[in-house]
């Protein structure tokens, strides 16, 4: 449906337009795993780095969740609406998290966890969303994803996807440290000022 939808906007068929050419998988790749050593290290201190991954960890953390989720709900739905149908940075982002956040409301079991849950997968995907942007290339959030989940399951975090406080400050810190370094990618790819198109994306039109 994707490729579909970019060949009827665009008239061909591009892995670029998509954020998943070539260029962009190594640098994304190597920066990802950086960022990702503060929780690796952090939940592994919480749980005695008692790490157990297997293959079916990796399909499901990096496959499944980092490609599969990144590529439908930013790639996809974000890039259609932001780059092609003229919506905002926020709009998009906003109602792409909407869809993202409902699709984990499985994990909740009460109204107070499905509400915790919606509001931090909502907002984790309109982080993702600016990674998205920032970088130019889908590679980057699809490892980030991908090993931060991989890394949850590799240490069989016992909670929701809202974690505990130490959970967090392990997970955190690998955020922190991606959105400090994306900022200043951001700006070498003179995108980092966004206030333009925080609602409507005008540079869609042109």
């Amino acid at each position: 449906m994707a490729f579909v939808a970019g060949y009827a906007i665009n008239k061909r068929v591009s892995l670029n337009d998509f954020g998943i050419g070539p260029k962009g998988f190594i640098k994304g790749l190597i920066w990802a795993t950086l960022f990702c050593v503060p929780m690796f290290l952090g939940l592994g201190f919480i749980s005695q780095f008692n790490f157990q991954p297997t293959l079916d960890l990796a399909v499901k953390g990096i496959v499944l969740a980092g490609f599969g989720e990144e590529f439908i709900f930013r790639a996809f739905l974000f890039g259609l609406l932001f780059f092609y149908a003229g919506w905002g940075f926020l709009s998009a982002g906003i109602l792409t998290g909407l869809f993202f956040g409902a699709g984990h409301l499985y994990q909740a079991d009460s109204f107070g966890s499905a509400l915790a849950i919606f509001l931090f997968t909502t907002g984790a995907s309109i982080g993702f969303a600016w990674f998205y942007l920032a970088w130019k290339s889908l590679w980057m959030v699809v490892f980030l994803h991908g090993f931060m989940d991989f890394i949850w399951d590799g240490y069989q975090i016992d909670t929701d996807v809202t974690g505990g406080l130490w959970v967090n400050v392990a997970r955190f810190s690998t955020l922190i440290f991606a959105i400090v370094w994306s900022i200043r990618v951001a700006k070498e790819n003179n995108i980092h000022n966004l206030k333009t198109n925080l609602w409507i994306n005008t540079t869609a039109f042109a």
